[in-house]
């Protein structure tokens, strides 16, 4: 799934390291981001920031009466976050973690 505004495509949910939270292991998404350093890895809380960026954005351009929302789309974030909380069930359902 790739955002067409950006350039950005949600590859998977991995454990791994947050590029912004840094220092511990946990559930991530992994996006491919060409244009920058290949891949970036983002937390739940990462991810879920994005989202509420995004939705305040364009409740932001609704009241200015502007129709056009590029690069306002939720869905490859609400992809991440299915795949991270499938990520934290399958570890918590597993055997000796």
């Amino acid at each position: 799934m790739a955002d067409d505004t950006y350039g950005y495509e949600f590859m998977r949910a991995e454990m791994g390291q947050c590029a912004y939270e840094q220092g511990r292991i946990q559930p991530v998404a992994v996006f491919s981001v060409p244009d920058r350093r290949g891949e970036v890895s983002l937390s739940e809380r990462i991810v879920e920031s994005r989202i509420a960026n995004k939705v305040a954005n364009r409740e932001n351009r609704e009241r200015m009466g502007k129709t056009d929302f590029p690069g306002l789309d939720t869905s490859i974030e609400e992809a991440a976050l299915r795949a991270i909380a499938d990520l934290k069930a399958e570890h918590e359902t597993a055997p000796g973690l």
